[in-house]
């Protein structure tokens, strides 16, 4: 198919942006050096003229997690917790996240036996797979809690280093909700955002010509959803979430198109979804999230349906 610009010689292009949550990692750099180096085919050797904007996602339920935590770790730090405050905090979260884990791998493992059809079976043993891999990380810390309690490791900020994720993890489930103020989140994403940047340059890749941020165009994302829910394809629940209507969607057009397996494993959709989603009042269990509303300890923007925030997909 001829490649045929629809403005003279400008190509209008749109890049996915990063989710400033953490530090940028080598799927980052694979990405964005592989689009820069598209943008310089394009322009350099046909003679295009690129016009390219990024858009970053600087509100997600992996940013709202990850900065709440961050800041009740900090508050934890400074109020200098005994070894032994630390230790006791630790095994409780530590105790809680096996039984989760365990709950989980079992609930998948039942699934993977029942399941016959072999697309979506080896997506619940890779979902098996991710699982484990991500509970060594939580072993790594009980085994810190550990030599800490045999007397090996006496720092506390030294302790706090290795297991701040389970402290952290504690703190948000008891405290999570009395974080209210929305610059703790803002600046979370800013940080990243800045970091992912000075990655980027420091591997040669061009900046955008225009760089915009989600919390940018919360006006403009509201009315997009108006407009979706308008059409027939979405719907608001009692709890001010809207959900995109996939089996409304499937009766005129064909879903996951450009999908090589047009199941949707439950990895996959919580993963779009976000940690902090009950899912409450869906139609179907695939269908996914516009608008999100937002419980304490979670930033707000006002809409038709109540506080809340974008969904992932919306983003």
């Amino acid at each position: 198919v001829e490649f045929v610009p629809k403005e003279g010689n400008t190509v209008r292009w749109y890049i996915c942006g990063p989710t400033v949550y953490d530090s940028s990692h080598l799927g980052h750099a694979r990405t964005y050096v592989a689009f820069d180096v598209i943008r310089r085919i394009l322009e350099s050797f046909f003679g295009y003229d690129i016009f390219c904007v990024m858009n970053i996602t600087d509100v997600d339920d992996k940013i709202i997690l990850r900065a709440r935590r961050n800041y009740l770790l900090k508050q934890y730090r400074e109020s200098k917790p005994s070894l032994e405050a630390v230790l006791e905090d630790g095994f409780v979260e530590l105790a809680q996240a096996q039984v989760k884990f365990e709950a989980k791998k079992a609930m998948l493992e039942v699934k993977v036996a029942a399941e016959t059809r072999s697309g979506q079976k080896k997506g619940l043993e890779e979902e098996v797979n991710g699982l484990v891999y991500k509970h060594k990380l939580v072993e790594a810390q009980g085994a810190a809690l550990a030599a800490a309690k045999a007397g090996e490791i006496k720092d506390v900020s030294a302790l706090l280093d290795k297991v701040g994720d389970l402290i952290s993890s504690k703190l948000d489930g008891e405290k999570g909700g009395d974080v209210r103020d929305q610059e703790i989140f803002r600046a979370h994403a800013a940080y990243y955002e800045q970091e992912y940047l000075e990655d980027m340059k420091a591997l040669g890749v061009r900046v955008p010509d225009v760089l915009t941020r989600v919390t940018e165009f919360m006006p403009q994302i509201v009315t997009y959803i108006e407009k979706i829910i308008a059409n027939g394809f979405a719907y608001a629940t009692t709890s001010g979430d809207v959900y995109f209507d996939i089996r409304a969607f499937q009766k005129d057009h064909a879903y996951r198109k450009l999908s090589y397996n047009a199941a949707t494993t439950a990895e996959q959709l919580a993963e779009g979804e976000g940690a902090l989603s009950s899912g409450d009042g869906k139609k179907h269990e695939n269908d996914f999230a516009l608008w999100k509303s937002s419980k304490p300890g979670e930033p707000a923007w006002d809409s038709p349906w109540g506080g809340g925030r974008p969904g992932w997909h919306i983003e």
